[in-house]
């Protein structure tokens, strides 16, 4: 049996864990949380091949946040990119960068008090259980929202070559050529807008 390690991959799991409605299980579900806001960190820095490998290290997400900021200079802000056709103004594609938030990193740090040995015997009362259900949602979406987007980070210009960077991720059952064939036709001439947004089209 596999076991995924992308970020998408966690996130299921923890779905998986917190419909299974036990005490155990949202324990469980905090550690594939925590795991996967730490491995949409690494996804997006991994992919920046112009910036040094120390960068690319570690868990620690303050660290890797710091990482992220530096190299990316967008905040929470998504990027939203549409690829055109010059002559008619048609849309070939439109792709989103959903960026690992501030906020998202602060709770990715506060998850790491779920993974401890609990220092007080006996059963902790519902209330607690309750408000880490709650709590443990909300990371969860979150988290979903960081992983929306297929972008691996905001269009950057190389400092050595001084192109436009835009990597995009392949998902399960998409084709990977399909941008290729849509805009990389002989003669086409396109136009690539960029607008930042607060939040993904559609949703708060």
């Amino acid at each position: 049996m596999e076991y995924g390690i992308s970020s998408r991959e966690y996130l299921r799991r923890a779905r998986d864990c917190l419909n299974l409605m036990s005490p155990e299980s949202l324990l469980y579900a905090a550690f594939e949380l925590r795991c996967g806001i730490e491995a949409r960190m690494h996804e997006y820095l991994d992919a920046q091949d112009h910036i040094a490998k120390s960068k690319k290290k570690g868990w620690r997400i303050p660290k890797l946040g710091n990482n992220l900021e530096k190299t990316f200079k967008s905040g929470d802000r998504m990027a939203e990119i549409t690829l055109l056709i010059s002559d008619t103004g048609e849309t070939v594609i439109r792709l989103y960068y959903t960026p690992v938030t501030s906020s998202l990193r602060k709770m990715g740090q506060k998850l790491g008090d779920f993974l401890h040995a609990m220092t007080k015997y006996g059963r902790l009362n519902d209330q607690w259980w309750q408000d880490t259900r709650l709590f443990l949602e909300k990371v969860y979406q979150e988290l979903e929202k960081a992983n929306k987007g297929t972008l691996l980070g905001p269009p950057l210009i190389h400092p050595a070559t001084e192109q436009i960077i835009l990597q995009t991720e392949v998902i399960d059952g998409q084709d990977p050529n399909k941008l290729l064939k849509q805009f990389g036709r002989k003669g086409m001439r396109g136009i690539m807008k960029v607008n930042y947004l607060n939040s993904f089209p559609g949703t708060k």
